[in-house]
C-alpha cells in the first residue's frame, strides 16, 4: 500500500506524514479529537462527541439505582452506544448519547455499584474519574436520605470537592406510600447546596432529564477556568469551605 502511494507521487519527499498515515488509516482521518476529563487530554473517537462524562450512582441498597440504568437502556429515546474497545463493562455500565442545550454532543458513561453499596465495600477505583454523581435516595424510604451523609462523606475521600457535580435525586416519587416529603428533601439539598430532582425510573419520569442536568453541571464546572489557549481540561479550581457544611435534621 504505501509503495503504491509513493510510485503515484512525483517526488516521494514530498509526501507529507499526514497523508501516509491518511492512506493508512483512513478511519483515522475522520475521527475527531475530543477532550477526555479523566486522563486530562485528548483523544480520538470515531463519534464525533465534544465530551466523554464518567457518571457514578451513589446511595444505599434498594433505592433504585439499578432501575435508573434500566430505564435508560429501555428508553425509546436515549441513544446506546455499543462500547467498541471497553468490552470490559458489565450489566452495571451504560453508555449513551446527551445533546447539551448549547448543540454539544456529549458521551456519558453511567457506573452503578453492582450491589456492592451493600457492604459498604466501594473502592477508589470506583470513584476515580467520576465527574458527576448521582446521589440517590428513595422517597418511601427516610434512612436512605438520612444516610446521605455517610454518602457524601465517602464522596469527599475519595473525589476532591471541586472535580465533581453532585445532583441529589429522590427515586419513586409517584408512589403512594412516601414518606419524605418534598419539601424536607429541598430544604437538606439547600443546606448542603446540592441541585435536587424527583424521578421514577418505572414510568420514565425525569429520567433523561436528570442525567442532562447532571452532564451539563459536569461539563460547566470542569471547563469553568479553562482558556482558550488551553487543548486540556482540568477541573476548575473553586476553594473547598473551611468549616463543617450545616445540614437538616430529618427526626
Amino acid at each position: 500500500m504505501l509503495p503504491e502511494l509513493l510510485h503515484n507521487t512525483s517526488d516521494p519527499k514530498t509526501v507529507s506524514p499526514s497523508a501516509v498515515s491518511n492512506f493508512i488509516f483512513p478511519s483515522l482521518s475522520e475521527s475527531k479529537l475530543v477532550r477526555h476529563f479523566s486522563t486530562g487530554c485528548d483523544v480520538y473517537t470515531s463519534e464525533h462527541y465534544d465530551y466523554v462524562i464518567k457518571i457514578i450512582l451513589l446511595g444505599d441498597q434498594g433505592v433504585g439505582k439499578t432501575s435508573f440504568i434500566k430505564a435508560l437502556k429501555v428508553h425509546p429515546d436515549v441513544v446506546k452506544i455499543q462500547p467498541k474497545i471497553s468490552s470490559h463493562l458489565t450489566a452495571d455500565h451504560l453508555e449513551v448519547e446527551i445533546n447539551t442545550s448549547r448543540g454539544q454532543k456529549a458521551l456519558v458513561r453511567l457506573c452503578d455499584t453492582g450491589g456492592q453499596e451493600r457492604y459498604r465495600s466501594l473502592t477508589s477505583s470506583y470513584y476515580r474519574g467520576a465527574h458527576g454523581v448521582l446521589l440517590m435516595y428513595n422517597v418511601c424510604n427516610t434512612k436512605s436520605l438520612e444516610h446521605m451523609e455517610l454518602w457524601l462523606s465517602d464522596l469527599d475521600t475519595f473525589i476532591s470537592n471541586s472535580s465533581c457535580a453532585k445532583l441529589l435525586v429522590g427515586t419513586n416519587c409517584t408512589s403512594p406510600q412516601r414518606t419524605v416529603l418534598s419539601s424536607v428533601a429541598r430544604r437538606y439539598a439547600d443546606s448542603r447546596d446540592l441541585p435536587y430532582a424527583e424521578i421514577d425510573s418505572t414510568h420514565f419520569y425525569n429520567v433523561i432529564e436528570s442525567l442532562k442536568q447532571l452532564a451539563e453541571l459536569a461539563i460547566q464546572d470542569v471547563t469553568s477556568t479553562i482558556t482558550t489557549t488551553s487543548s486540556t481540561i482540568r477541573p476548575s479550581g473553586k476553594k473547598e469551605e473551611t468549616t463543617s457544611p450545616k445540614f437538616v435534621c430529618l427526626c
